[in-house]
């Protein structure tokens, strides 16, 4: 496994202490009451969830794992991380991972998020089929029901059934055998689990076989509280200042990256005479719209408001949190929310960090492309200065010993070109310098290296299949329970 932990994770709990100074400027400017209403309500629906966890865990007879650990919060900060209910992948158990250390060993109160909010499918499972010197990348859904994640559902146990069974057989005949254990953990849990809320699903089937010492909310919930309500209230009253910084920021933020991509790391918000888009939804139901109002007079602020993704790192990075772990993605687009949040509200956010990891299925087939493929990079490089590769390991003693009368030929022959009088003499050298260099090159294609060769000619298609890295967390050394 590969783990990205940017700045490293020693450093973190130095930034969680520095963090808290800049968390309470910044609460000064938006209302000190404010934020501890917001955090208590925070805590209460967090609570709230956890209960609801526990009991239908209880009702169905799954175990869970440190639920109880991470949770306390004796110093009073919150450290916090989120993402869309889908069944996590390697690099994203490893945020909860070092949340929930993280808040074990600093005594802070440790959160996850479900953005629950945006639309996908919170069942996908994606699972390999080998097909000879190729991969197949296959998915199924563990969910049905509508667009927004948090309105899905767990399949019934039989559907389930079917779905883990071709992914048992793919796994075993792909000679990935050892993550069948993991596979049918999940299988057990998720037929017993056939009707919930997915969202509710995932967490139980996290929480029973990973380590879990951290809260989950789902943000659905959490919107419903008055004082979210009143920070999104916020934005749409302050609409026209609001959105002229956002664009200004989102176009300033291209030029300084040099990004030619409208829609990176947000798109802009439509502006007309008459109205304008805020960075918003509005849930109807179990679907979304996009949240317009008009340039001059009342508002008719919808019933209920959802952040879209820069104004959610806002919410739970700028106020609800004192340190919020990202993972690759989020850490990229986050920088243009600094910005975004310094000209807003007049003050930095604390400070953010990244983790993630990427763990592969194949990771000796996966290596090996690489290697290949820095090999085949080299290889002009190996053809006209071969002798800085001698004794490195590239080439076998066998092949040395073939290259060696050819290097010494050419060593000679390099001074001598300098050296030459006349026009016939430097034809002659530079023909035979072209022929010890022919032999050369035929040398390197014919040696022990020419496998590597081949294969380091593979297409970026084939190696990322290979080197895919979404295959969910059970299938990664068999879970514990």
């Amino acid at each position: 496994m590969s783990i990205t932990l940017n700045p490293p994770y020693q450093e973190w709990g130095e930034i969680l202490a520095s963090n808290r100074s800049v968390a309470r400027s910044l609460h000064s400017i938006v209302g000190e009451r404010f934020v501890i209403d917001l955090r208590g309500e925070l805590c209460k629906v967090a609570a709230q969830y956890r209960a609801e966890i526990r009991e239908c865990a209880r009702r169905l007879g799954i175990t869970l794992r440190d639920i109880e650990k991470g949770i306390t919060g004796g110093d009073g900060s919150i450290v916090m991380a989120g993402h869309q209910p889908v069944v996590y992948h390697p690099g994203i158990i490893e945020k909860t991972k070092r949340l929930g250390a993280l808040a074990t060993e600093t005594g802070s109160y440790a959160l996850n998020v479900a953005i629950d909010t945006d639309e996908g499918d919170g069942g996908r499972l994606l699972w390999p089929r080998r097909d000879g010197d190729d991969v197949v990348i296959k998915q199924g859904s563990l969910a049905t029901g509508e667009l927004l994640y948090r309105d899905q559902r767990v399949v019934s146990k039989g559907e389930s059934a079917v779905l883990f069974a071709e992914l048992k057989s793919d796994l075993i005949s792909s000679g990935c055998g050892a993550s069948v254990e993991g596979a049918e953990k999940a299988e057990r849990l998720f037929g017993a689990l056939e009707g919930e809320s997915i969202v509710l699903a995932n967490a139980i089937v996290r929480k029973s076989l990973r380590d879990a010492a951290y809260d989950e909310v789902p943000l659905s919930l959490f919107l419903q509280a008055p004082s979210v309500r009143e920070f999104l209230d916020r934005i749409v009253r302050d609409g026209e200042r609001f959105v002229e910084l956002y664009n200004t920021t989102l176009e300033r933020y291209r030029t300084e990256h040099k990004i030619k991509n409208p829609a990176n790391p947000f798109p802009n918000m439509t502006v007309t005479p008459e109205e304008i888009e805020l960075p918003l939804w509005e849930l109807l139901g179990s679907s979304r719209k996009g949240v317009v109002v008009g340039r001059s007079g009342t508002r008719t602020i919808p019933n209920l408001l959802a952040p879209r993704g820069s104004i959610v790192t806002l919410l739970l990075r700028g106020v609800c949190s004192e340190l919020f772990i990202h993972g690759i993605g989020g850490g990229k687009y986050d920088q243009f929310v600094n910005a975004f949040a310094e000209g807003y509200l007049g003050a930095p956010l604390p400070r953010f960090v990244v983790a993630s990891a990427t763990e592969y299925l194949f990771p000796e087939r996966v290596q090996e492309y690489l290697y290949a493929r820095e090999v085949k990079g080299r290889y002009k490089e190996m053809v006209s200065r071969t002798v800085d590769f001698i004794g490195t390991g590239v080439f076998s003693p066998q092949d040395e010993d073939t290259l060696a009368p050819l290097l010494e030929r050419r060593r000679a022959l390099l001074p001598r070109m300098q050296g030459v009088q006349t026009k016939e003499e430097r034809s002659a050298v530079a023909h035979e310098l072209n022929e010890v260099n022919r032999l050369v090159k035929v040398a390197i294609d014919t040696s022990s290296i020419a496998p590597l060769l081949a294969k380091g000619g593979i297409d970026d298609a084939r190696l990322n299949r290979w080197a895919c890295r979404e295959y969910p967390f059970f299938l990664f050394q068999a879970p514990h329970g």
